[in-house]
């Protein structure tokens, strides 16, 4: 009987079954229990200040990447840009980067809807993001979980590039500060969300570690 080829997969239905893997870890049940990240601390009022001063110090000069930066598919693509890589030089590391961001998006918007915190233009109007709100709770932030889990995956696969994918991880992260859509605190808890989700996948979910390896040996 003819099988389905391998190769063609589109790279979006795969994703579906890193999550279906990480979502039937250990590590994700216990979760339920010890949530993997914990409620934000300190003043919404002096986060609010400091996006603010982002907004006029920094926005206009980010507003491009702001604008771009919208969709998974062009923050992947960012990464092919900036790392010269591809589907088609790299397949298996395109596969693990359509995994990580679909899986850290779905993990975001489990405890968004935990902790239901309203977006920082709820509060502050005149944060006037130029880009549409998101429909969603702002923390954690999904842009950070989503950037910093790939960034976590490329980092692993190259550790001699890790001070530059996290630089490039940040900003992204940062840019929804600038856009006045996330506060500070969103953008740390997506950070260590994306780290819990990454210790996760390394020692729990035999697929994703396998492809890790055969990434790293081939690309």
């Amino acid at each position: 009987m003819a099988e389905f080829d391998r190769k063609d997969w589109d790279l979006d239905f795969r994703a579906e079954l890193y999550k279906q893997e990480f979502f039937g870890s250990a590590g994700w049940a216990a979760s339920a229990r010890k949530p993997l990240i914990g409620r934000w601390t300190g003043s919404t009022t002096a986060e609010l200040k400091y996006l603010h001063e982002l907004k006029e110090l920094e926005r206009s000069a980010h507003l491009g990447e702001i604008i771009r930066e919208q969709q998974a598919p062009v923050m992947i693509a960012f990464w092919y840009d900036r790392l010269e890589i591809g589907p088609t030089s790299h397949p298996l590391t395109a596969e693990l980067l359509h995994a990580s961001i679909y899986l850290g998006g779905a993990v975001a918007l489990c405890f968004k809807d935990s902790f239901n915190r309203v977006r920082p233009s709820v509060l502050a109007p005149d944060l006037s993001p130029p880009i549409p709100v998101p429909g969603a709770p702002s923390y954690p932030g999904g842009h950070a979980a989503q950037m910093y889990l790939m960034a976590r995956t490329l980092a692993h696969l190259g550790p001699e590039k890790h001070d530059e994918i996290m630089s490039i991880a940040k900003n992204v992260a940062v840019n929804r500060e600038r856009a006045g859509v996330n506060y500070p605190s969103d953008t740390e808890a997506g950070q260590e969300l994306a780290d819990r989700i990454f210790a996760i996948l390394t020692s729990e979910c035999e697929m994703f570690q396998s492809m890790l390896e055969k990434a790293r040996q081939t690309g």
